[in-house]
């Protein structure tokens, strides 16, 4: 348990076009809804470890979602989590959450849901990298789709393992790696450097680790001075005084 306050999620915010997706977080937990709303969408549908997601991107489209400011109650996030349990099972959350993403969009657009992809689940059991999970869905999907599925899994899995007990491997950063090159340059500028934040801080984690070679898939190398900045930071400086330059800073995610 962290003992600390689960921060009040923007579900306004919410954007299923985003890299990755910015997803309309509700705690499930103290999720209340009238039946009658959860009838109407549909309910549960089977997407392994995004289940919730789902549910919210569907329910978002008849209605308006909200986190109160309150305290209703507590639950523990542990290492035993099905999310958390491998980083195999890491990319299974990253590619269903966004699946349920892409869904949305399309549900949006009036297009066909992607209902095939979703009744198919059992046959993603076997995969294991995120290669695999994207190599399944892509016929379903068309080019632009397919190359937006891809980076928006892979950043996920990025942010997944900021905090779940788990790293990426050498065939994440890779699949990451080509994704950016396909799907990144029609991004909006703000999404674009939230990719590079990220990017650069996962490199540096990796860099420190002993993984020079994967942390620098991830970055550019006009980034590579920002890198060795980042990683001389974090070598140099005492936690306590680090926490405090990034606080000050304004920063979000780890280095």
């Amino acid at each position: 348990p962290t003992g600390g306050r689960v921060r009040l999620a923007r579900v306004d915010r919410a954007d299923p076009a985003w890299v990755p997706a910015r997803e309309p977080y509700l705690p499930a937990p103290f999720l209340l809804i009238r039946r009658a709303a959860f009838d109407r969408v549909g309910g549960y549908r089977p997407l392994v470890v995004a289940e919730d997601s789902d549910l919210y991107w569907r329910l978002s489209e008849i209605g308006t979602l909200r986190n109160i400011d309150e305290n209703f109650g507590e639950y523990r996030v542990h290492a035993a989590s099905i999310s958390s349990a491998s980083i195999r099972n890491g990319r299974s959350l990253a590619f269903w959450s966004q699946i349920a993403a892409l869904s949305a969009r399309r549900r949006r657009a009036g297009q066909p849901d992607l209902d095939g992809i979703i009744a198919d689940a059992h046959r993603y059991a076997s995969a294991v990298s995120l290669q695999d999970f994207h190599r399944a869905a892509a016929p379903a999907l068309t080019d632009h789709e397919s190359a937006w599925l891809a980076l928006a899994m892979g950043m996920k899995l990025v942010t997944l393992a900021f905090y779940r007990p788990y790293e990426l491997e050498a065939s994440d950063c890779l699949f990451i790696r080509d994704a950016l090159r396909t799907a990144a340059a029609g991004l909006p500028a703000e999404n674009r450097a939230e990719i590079a934040d990220h990017l650069l801080g996962t490199a540096t984690r990796l860099a420190i680790r002993g993984r020079v070679a994967d942390a620098l898939k991830l970055v550019s190398p006009g980034r590579y001075p920002a890198l060795l900045g980042r990683i001389s930071f974090r070598l140099a400086l005492p936690d306590s005084l680090r926490n405090r330059v990034k606080k000050a800073a304004g920063r979000a995610q780890p280095a």
